[in-house]
């Protein structure tokens, strides 16, 4: 590649090009989730800081989501259906960049890939719940029970985990 200048350009504008497919959902995504979160709680965003009670009902609330939504998607094969082909497709892109000595197969990263997928609506849900904590904190209302409702299963869920950790 150093001898010859040509794939030297071709390579790096075809990474380029395969990184920057990769790093626009994700700068989308980032854009969408501040655009949501400044429309939800308006001037309260910038003003007004979350406390650590709602940081830690915002964790109670989403690591249960996001197991919850894992498991929904791992059992309806989603990302079978969806991106099975997208990910051959850049397995190959990767093998012909970069004539790597053993074959990528990103195939394999399936879990990972669903991990990602069920963080986004958990991503937005938790973006959503911090806008309402900060806009209700400038209107002075109080937290609503169903918020502490809810967040009662993954505070039990964590405590048997760390209690399952701790006991061995």
């Amino acid at each position: 590649m150093w001898k010859d200048k040509g794939s030297i350009g071709e390579t790096f504008f075809g990474a380029a090009a395969l990184f920057g497919l990769l790093y626009l959902p994700f700068v989308v995504l980032w854009e969408g989730n501040q655009y949501l979160a400044r429309k939800l709680a308006g001037d309260a965003y910038a003003a007004v800081p979350l406390r650590a009670s709602e940081y830690l009902l915002l964790v109670a609330l989403s690591i249960p989501m996001h197991l919850l939504l894992f498991v929904v998607i791992n059992v309806t094969n989603l990302t079978n259906v969806l991106v099975l082909d997208v990910l051959q497709g850049g397995s190959n892109i990767v093998n012909c960049l970069f004539s790597l000595a053993e074959p990528v197969s990103l195939q394999g990263y399936g879990d990972a890939l669903n991990i990602l997928l069920a963080a986004i609506p958990v991503l937005l849900s938790a973006t959503a719940l911090a806008a309402w904590f900060r806009r209700s904190r400038t209107h002075h209302l109080a937290m609503s029970w169903q918020v502490y409702f809810a967040a009662t299963p993954g505070v039990l869920c964590g405590g048997l985990l760390l209690a399952s950790l701790f006991t061995r």
